[in-house]
């Protein structure tokens, strides 16, 4: 009996070593995957000897993380496909939440205990949206700057293939898609001078579907609304009227450069009756409700 005992107690023991271990390098992984996206995030791309050897490091519990920091750190990568599209399984999820907080906090100090940090990030208990939303977020930031020309015409995003269970997931990947697009048009219309409305339309024409239609066809927004932390400085704000604002000044460019680039009525007409335009529900979340509310017709001249 004290050796079946015995032998229990240091099975036990055996186990637990084993389970810290293996919890102490699942955070060194995503420590070093932070690092390794912090480091070619932007313009730069790993060589496949450095891609090679981050992979060779990393335990199979981090695999699905590894996969998509790969590429949402290479140009021609498959982010746009339905593998990487598809909402991933809730600890993929968390582990890229973390890998996404390391990195930017890499980039302000580097003054941080960061073991500790990743810790506290494995415990804590965050909203699933805003876990999917900082997915969606890596995806597009990874498709905006590694995609070169930033041409998406061929894309069509089929919602229904994608494993998300509502229409507030869906927002949020349709929402995530529009602000990167959104963020290909701004400079043409506030940084040249005059507003380049002929490049930026030529910018338009080249967003994704969304399943099978244009963009602004997408009217799935009535889904409840959730604070979120978008940007540090603003603390926690309306995640719609953040984003649904974008989509109203999205459409408003378009309609801009169709008017100023001799859009047929046929186009104008279609983005006025076929997208949320006219939906004064969602009006309160953006700061353009006043031009659309008193002079619809005349919004492309403000």
């Amino acid at each position: 009996m004290h050796h079946i005992l015995r032998y229990l107690i240091l099975y036990c023991l055996t186990f637990l070593t084993l389970d810290s271990y293996s919890q102490l390098q699942k955070n060194d992984a995503l420590y070093l995957l932070a690092k390794f996206y912090n480091q070619y995030l932007f313009v730069n791309n790993p060589s496949k000897n450095e891609i090679k050897n981050i992979e060779e490091k990393m335990p199979p519990e981090v695999k699905a993380s590894t996969d998509f920091i790969v590429q949402a750190v290479t140009s021609k990568n498959k982010l746009l496909t339905k593998p990487f599209l598809s909402k991933p399984e809730p600890y993929v999820l968390q582990q890229l939440y973390i890998i996404s907080q390391i990195s930017k906090l890499t980039r302000e100090s580097d003054a941080v205990d960061f073991k500790s940090l990743i810790d506290s990030l494995n415990v804590n208990v965050v909203d699933q949206y805003i876990l999917l939303d900082n997915y969606y977020n890596m995806l597009f930031i990874g498709v905006g700057n590694k995609t070169k020309p930033f041409d998406l015409s061929k894309v069509d995003l089929t919602l229904a293939d994608y494993n998300l269970i509502n229409d507030t997931e869906q927002g949020i990947l349709v929402l995530r898609a529009i602000e990167l697009c959104s963020k290909k048009i701004w400079g043409f219309m506030n940084i040249a001078k005059p507003a380049n409305t002929k490049k930026a339309l030529a910018q338009i024409e080249e967003f994704p579907t969304i399943n099978g239609k244009p963009y602004y066809q997408y009217k799935a927004y009535g889904f409840p609304d959730f604070q979120a932390l978008l940007f540090k400085s603003n603390g926690m704000q309306s995640y719609k009227s953040y984003f649904i604002d974008k989509l109203f000044e999205t459409m408003i460019t378009h309609m801009i450069c169709l008017k100023k680039e001799g859009g047929t009525e046929a186009q104008k007409q279609d983005l006025m009756d076929n997208s949320v335009m006219k939906d004064k529900t969602l009006y309160h979340y953006t700061k353009y409700h006043e031009v659309l509310d008193s002079n619809f017709k005349e919004v492309g001249k403000q």
